[in-house]
């Protein structure tokens, strides 16, 4: 945040990010700045005056001079105050031009590989499947294909169109990616020799069905240095096994396989479990929170195992009652409120019977450095590739030979329409509702696949702001045993901020040894 302070020569005027929230029950106002994500407590005559300030195109000069000088020099330091003639659309405009050039300065080989597009299962709202193959394409990520990466790899390591490379990440995605474990394995060995020798960051996960989380498999993954898998898992026993049916004769099978395959898991794996609901599944909920701590996967392993909550959408082809989808605004409610609720509930009972300390809620807050951007659509270097070595910009293009951009073995050329659509686009330039939106600074929904299909990835801090933070900041007033204070988690957030500032003195500090060099 830039420097400022309150000049009394100069005009002011409210930002037009600003949030005022009356709490009545405590007398007193929050307010919060979603451009520089800054939340403060005033009392209630304060908040009142922010509050009307808002909706004025200057403030009467008066006013502030009979405003608590302190009260205000604090206002105007965080930006809920600004000078009349301060372009806040052009400082947004200016952080996006950052990111972009940020990823220029610093590239990132960010794959995401199809180790085959074949699958073990058949989800009837899967967007993966073999319908645009092509006779005589392969099935899987061959030897071939993963000599014609390598070479690509070494080729733009030799003569990047960033400035630098200073990373390999991966994910490993399919189809059901462990059906082809050998594919990772050789992979991994031939991407680990690559980063040692160009000195390159290493980083990969896998997003499997489960289903082939063997002990074997599992120490595949440890040796390919996987830091994170993600597994779905929809809903307890009989929904799972309706909403994902194996393609063998062994479909009863489905939901208890892969709870055993989640108890094997060696101890310091990192895991998601992605739980797909609506509004029948997640009244059963309990059932599969139960199963997953008689299988000793949660709580038990709460430190690297965590439960993620996704809304199941309704589509007009679906033939089931639309009413049993969650709204948006439904499902953000039962997430903030009855889910949070259910997994404190279940984690305490059992840290009751293991002598361990109780959990309390930790107090949500907007990120303060969201990625407007999508790694995968946006980075020079971050694509998808098919088991046949094609590229494409977005995960749900994979295998639609209409999307794809190019091969591997083409010369690399961003200056392509099919590239350039995707990285250059951004929601804050091409959408005038989220230009608009009061909760853009800390929006993360940078998905353009969803904006092409005129749809808004919108967050739950869109609907939920206000109410969150007022259930929050009353919460830890009432009940502070059972939430982060306000202090507690803005010191959390000071100190994320001071070492993202010390790694972009380092950066830049590197930038300019290299260009002295």
């Amino acid at each position: 945040m830039k420097e400022r302070t309150y000049r009394p020569a100069s005009t002011y005027k409210a930002s037009y990010y600003n949030f005022t929230i009356p709490v009545p029950e405590a007398q007193a106002y929050l307010l919060y700045n979603s451009l520089y994500n800054v939340l403060l407590e005033a009392d209630w005559q304060e908040g009142e005056a922010l509050a009307e300030w808002a909706e004025l195109p200057q403030i009467p000069q008066k006013s502030l001079t009979d405003f608590d000088p302190d009260v205000l020099e604090l206002l105007v330091q965080n930006g809920f105050i600004i000078e009349t003639d301060e372009d806040e659309a052009e400082e947004i405009s200016a952080r996006i031009r950052q990111q972009q050039q940020s990823r220029w300065r610093n590239g990132t080989f960010n794959l995401t590989i199809n180790t085959t597009n074949a699958c073990n299962m058949g989800c009837p709202y899967c967007f993966q499947g073999d319908h645009t193959k092509l006779k005589g394409e392969r099935k899987f990520f061959d030897e071939e294909t993963q000599d014609q990466l390598m070479a690509f790899l070494e080729r733009e390591i030799a003569n990047p169109i960033t400035e630098r490379i200073t990373a390999l990440g991966v994910t490993w995605f399919g189809g059901e990616p462990l059906l082809r474990p050998q594919v990772i394995q050789n992979m991994t060995r031939r991407f680990l020799e690559f980063c040692e020798r160009n000195d390159l960051r290493y980083a990969a996960e896998v997003i499997t069905n489960g289903t082939r989380l063997t002990p074997k498999v599992w120490k595949i993954l440890q040796e390919a240095r996987i830091e994170n898998v993600q597994v779905t898992i929809d809903g307890p026993r009989e929904f799972h096994n309706i909403s994902r049916p194996l393609l063998s004769n062994n479909t009863e099978r489905n939901y208890d396989l892969i709870l055993k395959n989640l108890s094997q898991m060696p101890r310091d794996m990192p895991l998601v479990i992605r739980i797909n609901v609506d509004k029948r599944v997640y009244q059963e909920l309990y059932r599969l929170l139960d199963d997953l701590q008689d299988h000793g996967i949660w709580p038990q392993r709460a430190n690297n195992v965590t439960l993620d909550l996704s809304r199941k959408r309704w589509y007009p082809i679906s033939l089931e009652d639309p009413s049993i989808y969650f709204t948006e605004d439904e499902f953000y409610d039962v997430l903030d409120n009855d889910f949070r609720e259910t997994k404190i509930r279940y984690f305490n009972q059992w840290a009751e019977t293991q002598g361990i300390q109780p959990a309390r809620r930790r107090f949500q807050y907007p990120d303060s450095a969201p990625n407007w951007f999508c790694g995968t659509a946006a980075d020079p270097y971050g694509f998808a590739l098919d088991d046949h070595g094609y590229i494409y910009r977005c995960w749900e293009a994979v295998n639609d030979n209409v999307r794809r951009i190019q091969h591997l073995t083409d010369p690399y050329e961003l200056d392509r329409h099919e590239h350039k659509l995707w990285m250059d686009y951004h929601k804050f330039f091409k959408d005038p509702v989220c230009r608009e939106c009061k909760v853009l600074p800390v929006c993360s929904g940078a998905c353009p696949e969803e904006h092409f299909n005129g749809n808004r990835p919108c967050q739950a801090w869109k609907f939920r702001l206000e109410q969150r933070f007022k259930d929050q900041y009353l919460m830890s007033l009432e009940h502070p045993d059972q939430i982060q204070s306000l202090e507690e988690v803005l010191a959390e957030i000071k100190a994320e901020e001071e070492e993202r500032k010390q790694e972009a003195e380092k950066e830049k500090a590197l930038r300019e040894a290299a260009a002295a060099a």
